[in-house]
């Protein structure tokens, strides 16, 4: 059995930037049991705190599994950016044609 150990390196981020519908990664650190558990998943819902409009917990739904989840916002270490949009390429006869109208 192989065990990978995943290393998340230290850059500035912070979990104010989060909003519903992004995906995140979220990284849990428990020191009680030695266990480590890191997932992906979608925000549904942020909470804010009650000092102010900043977010103290997000409820996020796992990509894997489904589980929704209410989790601290801190555990939040980053966000997945979707992929750029393509721009479709014209066909051949698309650019023979170019823009005059038929």
């Amino acid at each position: 059995m192989r065990r990978f150990v995943v290393v998340f390196a230290a850059r500035p981020f912070s979990f104010l930037q989060v909003s519903c519908g992004e995906l995140v990664i979220v990284f849990h650190n428990d020191p009680l049991n030695s266990h480590q558990d890191w997932w992906v998943g979608e925000v549904i819902h942020v909470v804010g705190s009650a000092r102010g409009p900043e977010p103290s917990m997000f409820q996020i739904a796992c990509i894997d599994t489904g589980i929704i989840r209410m989790i601290n916002a801190d555990l939040v270490i980053d966000k997945i950016k979707p992929p750029a949009p393509q721009q479709k390429s014209k066909s051949p006869i698309q650019e023979s044609l170019g823009n005059e109208p038929l």
